[in-house]
């Protein structure tokens, strides 16, 4: 897929992930719009990079998805390319099961449901538009549970799941369906585990050359050490990293 001239719309594009994959795109020339909930970090944002285009969206509100969609097609009917990028973790214990439910419920909506949504609502648009594509960010979780983030794991799970079903789906159609699964990122989201992580900038250009030569499935780093691992033994090796994560966190 060519990176340059696309009208690209990012989730959670304010900070962490989607800010460097933001910067990355414009390099290549693209008309790039990001959304975030916290109007002060977009205006950060745009004075990082005036050529951006920034929404104030809460994408766990299903009204404001559905305003937004009535936006971009309005202002931004060119647009080819959604990023599916904004996501929210809470440590769980299933001795605190009222917290832990609460909290599984918002990652639900977030990580799956919302990102499921958004890309129903765009699929109209997507179709009618040149190189159309779909990227999803979930996990390298999806190969060996982060038991320490139950909800967040089993969403980002689920979102994966969903993601081969569009691919095979839309098989039929322009739209091209990608899934990038990053190990550790250096990101607010993990910022209490004592372990190697990923810059965002380098996270963000492996993503772009994935994009570019059409890998549809993109385990990026340690991901795919944890893809091997997860076939050959996954129950050992959850409760290895369920052991090791429990340790870090004390």
């Amino acid at each position: 897929m060519d990176i340059n001239g696309n009208t690209v719309l990012i989730t959670g594009g304010s900070s962490g992930i989607g800010l460097a994959l933001a910067e990355a795109f414009c390099r290549e020339h693209n008309t790039v719009i990001i959304l975030g909930r916290d109007q002060e970090k977009l205006a950060q944002a745009k004075q990082r990079l005036p050529q951006l285009h920034t929404l104030q969206v809460d994408i766990a509100n299903e009204s404001e998805r559905k305003q937004l969609v009535e936006k971009i097609q309005t202002e931004f009917p060119a647009l080819n390319l959604l990023v599916n990028n904004a996501g929210i973790a809470y440590f769980g214990d299933i001795q605190r099961p009222d917290e832990l439910f609460k909290n599984a419920c918002l990652e639900i909506e977030t990580n799956y449901l919302a990102p499921l949504h958004l890309s129903l609502l765009l699929l109209p648009q997507l179709q009618q538009c040149q190189a159309p594509a779909i990227v999803n960010i979930t996990t390298a979780g999806v190969y060996i549970p982060l038991t320490v983030m139950p909800g967040y794991s089993a969403s980002k799970a689920a979102f994966s799941h969903m993601t081969q079903v569009l691919r095979q789906q839309l098989a039929n159609t322009p739209i091209r369906v990608f899934e990038v699964l990053p190990p550790a990122v250096d990101t607010e989201l993990v910022s209490r585990f004592k372990i190697q992580k990923l810059q965002p900038k380098r996270l963000a250009k492996k993503i772009l050359v994935g994009i570019e030569k059409d890998h549809y499935d993109m385990p990026i780093g340690s991901a795919r050490v944890l893809r091997l691992l997860g076939k050959l033994a996954p129950h050992f090796f959850t409760r290895l990293s369920h052991r090791h994560m429990t340790k870090m966190l004390r």
